[in-house]
């Protein structure tokens, strides 16, 4: 006599908290990235000008280039001090070390609901999304349907790589529209 294999019932909700807080971290982490972005956008084309400047003047007996680099350096301290710099560079820091936690307790949730192997925690120092992703996969094959945390933290990171794209061409036009009739004019 044949006896069938004995189906295992699916583990509990794939559903923790800790989940979604990894996936909601990085997305606070780029909100405050654009506030410096912003900051950028404001002194950038400052910098550029006064560098345009300086080139055209180089050649003129009343030139002072120790104003001109006293200006220079008072905008990059200003890039450097802002505030938005800091407070992401703190927070992201924190927020990656909170994102290696959570993990953790991510792993020990799933685990004390019936999911056997939940993916490594240790994968989120690489990133926070590589576990996302990895998670995902493991829990799917478990059993879960869940697709949610998975679906925000792929479309989140893809719209703030695509923000920071147009953000980082918007830079460069601006730059090229200072220095390009410089350089032409010569």
């Amino acid at each position: 006599m044949i006896v069938p294999p004995a189906q295992s019932l699916p583990p509990a909700s794939s559903r923790t908290v800790w989940n979604w807080l990894i996936v909601a971290l990085p997305i606070l982490t780029s909100i405050l990235a654009f506030g410096y972005l912003a900051d950028w956008q404001r002194i950038f084309p400052q910098i550029v000008q006064l560098m345009v400047d300086d080139v055209a003047r180089v050649d003129q007996p009343t030139y002072d280039s120790a104003g001109v680099a006293s200006e220079l350096m008072s905008l990059f301290f200003e890039l450097f001090f802002s505030p938005w710099l800091w407070t992401s560079f703190i927070l992201g820091w924190g927020a990656y070390a909170a994102s290696v936690r959570f993990a953790v307790l991510d792993v020990r949730a799933l685990t004390g609901r019936g999911f056997l192997q939940p993916f490594p925690w240790a994968w989120t120092f690489l990133s926070p999304l590589v576990y996302v992703i990895g998670r995902h996969v493991v829990v799917r094959r478990q059993g879960s349907t869940e697709r949610a945390p998975l679906m925000v933290s792929v479309i989140s990171q893809s719209l703030a790589f695509v923000a920071m794209t147009y953000w980082t061409v918007v830079l460069t036009m601006q730059a090229l529209e200072l220095m390009l009739p410089m350089v032409f004019a010569r």
